[in-house]
């Protein structure tokens, strides 16, 4: 993956944050080897991915249109809509919330490892409403 390149505004060592980030990811960023490394929240990824193969198996089956592939959810990522083409699957992503140092990674890794290994031709646009750090 092309390096995430993040202008962070200092403000002091407990806190910064900085308001509607966007990347966008396609199959020429993906590097050998997986991105996504499982160590922050288990069972919060365990449910993201089944939640999304679900509603791939729905889209298969004929339950859902291929407009009408959506998640939504009051958690930190949540929504995500998936236009799926034979030429080029586009996923779109909106993350409310995102802590630089614990999740900004596993979150990202997570989405990116998930669509790259679904779909040959993907783009993945990724908007992150508040990127920031709260120093405990």
């Amino acid at each position: 993956m092309n390096k995430i390149e993040i202008e962070i505004p200092h403000v002091s060592d407990d806190y910064f944050e900085k308001k509607n980030v966007s990347f966008t990811f396609t199959n020429q960023d993906k590097p050998l080897g997986d991105l996504f490394t499982n160590t922050h929240d288990v069972l919060y990824y365990d449910r993201l991915r089944a939640e999304l193969n679900h509603l791939f198996y729905r889209y298969e089956i004929g339950l859902l249109g291929n407009r009408q592939i959506i998640l939504v959810s009051d958690e930190c990522i949540s929504m995500i809509h998936i236009l799926p083409s034979p030429e080029l699957t586009i996923v779109n992503v909106y993350q409310r919330s995102c802590n630089y140092k614990t999740s900004f990674k596993e979150d990202i890794g997570f989405i990116i490892d998930y669509f790259m290994q679904q779909h040959q031709n993907v783009e993945i646009n990724y908007k992150i409403g508040s990127l920031h750090y709260y120093k405990k």
